[in-house]
């Protein structure tokens, strides 16, 4: 008999806020495969995974991904992944593969599903959806994200600054994810364009695997590895 492949969004971080139609899944899993980059001491899911089931780690595998900058060929780092999945497929194992947040908004899985399909075929695969971070920030400033008509854009590693003022125009709502590293260059462009009074900035600290708010007048925020921080802006 076949396996089958589920794909659990695992939410923002907090166990809780992982889906009972995830858990029900992650329970039955055989298999259960995750990742972590060359930044993190573990991967972000494995807390979650922890707290809702006993003794998972005889069936609980991470895989290193090396982060996308380091690698000389990004696909050859989901091969191993990829070939794994499928063995224990064709075993008739139930595997479960975790992604942080949503598997089908900005996430890793989006890659590897390629890699899976052009090498062995599409195999059997349920996707399931989780919650993402942008609505954990949201109830954290208690912020309605959007209401009736408006606009929300979701921007992830911006490049660069240039667009901004052009994006602002665009969107009522714009959020921009995981901008540790131009952080102050953004507030200073905030501060230019009289727009960040309007800005929620907020912490995912991976080491305590919550988020909390970022006050705008703190000059230095201490990040770890494996951090993030990303920047809210309601017109």
């Amino acid at each position: 008999m076949e396996g089958k492949l589920y794909v659990l969004g695992m939410g923002p971080g907090d166990p809780e806020l992982m889906t009972i139609k995830a858990l029900g899944f992650l329970k039955k899993a055989d298999i259960i495969m995750a990742i972590k980059t060359d930044k993190e001491k573990e991967s972000k899911v494995r807390p979650i995974v922890s707290y809702h089931l006993e003794g998972f780690e005889e069936k609980y595998y991470e895989y290193l991904m090396p982060t996308k900058g380091r690698c000389q060929n990004f696909i050859d780092c989901f091969m191993e992944l990829g070939r794994n999945i499928y063995k224990n497929i064709k075993k008739g194992n139930k595997v479960a593969f975790l992604i942080p947040g949503d598997p089908l908004i900005f996430s890793i899985y989006s890659y590897l599903v390629d890699i899976i399909e052009d090498e062995f075929g599409k195999l059997p695969t349920e996707v399931v959806p989780g919650v993402i971070s942008l609505s954990e920030a949201a109830s954290i400033f208690k912020m309605p994200l959007a209401m009736e008509k408006e606009r929300v854009g979701i921007i992830h590693s911006p490049s660069h600054l240039d667009d901004l003022p052009s994006l602002l125009q665009s969107f009522d709502t714009l959020a921009l994810l995981e901008v540790q590293i131009s952080l102050e260059k953004i507030k200073e462009r905030l501060k230019e364009l009289e727009l960040l009074e309007k800005a929620f900035i907020y912490l995912y600290s991976q080491e305590r695997n919550q988020y909390r708010p970022i006050k705008k007048e703190e000059e230095t925020v201490e990040i770890e590895p494996g951090d993030k921080i990303s920047v809210i802006i309601k017109d």
